[in-house]
């Protein structure tokens, strides 16, 4: 185990599809999940951003679960990509904890949630830091009093999480939001 948590923990994870994208129950996966908006701020949103390939077979097949899922959004196209916004507000605290990185603290719902959507065994033990700085600390050669009360995954990094899109897509979204 030693070697496959160091290992899983040298890669960043995205924390917007870990934790946050399985609350929407979705039976589709995107390509990739985010929390903002590139130079655009939206002050007092909740956002989870999640990027689909219009062209995705499963895209296709469970587009009308995303959008009539009770946190869609909203929806900005381009030629190749689905963007889908979704409010995460009616989930304020769940994902407030997340974005300071306090995993243990979100609710015991939620972390069966995440529980059941991932196989990475160093997320789960992450959702639980008190059971697992120990095993932690030995991974990666500290005393274990060093990560004793503390989370042990690293909060979102802003540069991860944010999605990029053109400037018409831009102007959109400034037109929804402020």
């Amino acid at each position: 185990m030693e070697i496959e948590l160091i290992n899983s923990m040298g890669r960043y994870t995205q924390k917007s599809h870990t934790f946050l994208y399985p609350l929407l129950n979705l039976p589709v996966e995107p390509i990739e999940t985010y929390l903002k908006f590139g130079n655009i701020e939206i002050p007092n949103e909740r956002l989870l951003i999640g990027l689909y390939w219009t062209e995705d077979k499963n895209y296709q097949k469970y587009k009308e679960n995303i959008f009539n899922n009770r946190y869609f959004d909203n929806l900005f196209l381009d030629d190749v990509f689905a963007i889908v916004s979704f409010n995460m507000h009616p989930l304020k605290n769940e994902y407030d904890h997340i974005i300071k990185g306090h995993y243990s603290k979100v609710s015991e719902n939620c972390k069966a949630v995440i529980a059941e959507k991932t196989t990475n065994e160093a997320i789960l033990k992450c959702l639980y830091p008190g059971d697992n700085y120990k095993e932690f600390a030995a991974a990666l050669g500290v005393e274990p009093e060093v990560l004793l009360d503390k989370e042990l995954l690293s909060p979102p990094q802003d540069k991860a999480e944010v999605l990029h899109v053109t400037k018409e897509i831009q102007k959109e979204i400034k037109e929804l939001y402020l």
